[in-house]
């Protein structure tokens, strides 16, 4: 099972863009993390978490949402071996304890052996076609412990876009709105975007995650497109 976008590729001929989405919040990280830590921080309280992220990039976000928590390990995985570089000097501050592999989110969830209270995964599921959602869903209640969650960060269709108007919809709003990009820059993100991103709508989500077991299914966060929802195994 590989996902179907070159995420190597797309780090390494984007890492400018990529970083100048970062920096004009184009995406709403700041909003959607800090959201995210007052969930998490909420739920966990004093305790000791273990963390599975997948697409996990260059781990320059993540320890936005984990701040203050206890995160005793944390697992990474991602198909740039150009992110995982720059993401081990990113984590020291959330934990001595990483492990990072250059691997299919799908194929670590599949073979994995550990659990988890907490699967992460941002801006990296919508990237998944259907069946490869179904299948994520059902992989990650199997390595999540009783009373783990998923936190999951993904644009998502609006109830009555079909996939062709969020593409159109979705595009023209970063051609508007995203000033600082350059016509080559835009064009890098609208052919990624184009033949990459297959978000589902919000009942999408919640049926692929009743379908696999899980229990409870809430949104954290909503800025346009952009959501944060955590989903509970218990």
């Amino acid at each position: 099972m590989k996902q179907t976008i070159d995420s190597k590729k797309i780090f390494t001929d984007g890492w400018s863009v990529y970083q100048k989405v970062l920096n004009e919040n184009y995406m709403f990280h700041h909003e959607i993390y800090s959201q995210l830590n007052d969930f998490i921080k909420r739920h966990f309280r004093d305790k000791t978490i273990s963390v599975l992220d997948l697409g996990c990039g260059d781990a320059s976000q993540i320890t936005k949402a984990f701040n203050g928590a206890y995160v005793d390990s944390y697992f990474g995985c991602d198909l740039s071996d150009e992110a995982l570089k720059r993401a081990k000097a990113n984590l020291v501050s959330l934990t001595s304890k990483i492990a990072l592999v250059c691997e299919d989110m799908l194929e670590v969830l599949e073979k994995t052996h550990t659990k988890f209270d907490v699967i992460f995964t941002s801006y990296a599921v919508h990237h998944l076609n259907h069946e490869e959602k179904r299948l994520f869903f059902a992989f990650a209640k199997g390595v999540l412990v009783d009373g783990g969650c998923i936190v999951l960060v993904d644009v998502t269709r609006a109830v009555d876009e079909t996939q062709d108007q969020y593409l159109d919809h979705y595009l023209n709003h970063v051609k508007s709105d995203w000033l600082v990009l350059n016509d080559q820059e835009f064009k890098l993100i609208n052919d990624h975007v184009r033949s990459s991103d297959f978000p589902e709508t919000l009942s999408g989500y919640k049926k692929l995650a009743h379908d696999a077991g899980f229990k409870s299914f809430e949104v954290l966060a909503k800025h346009t497109w952009h959501y944060g929802y955590s989903i509970f195994k218990e």
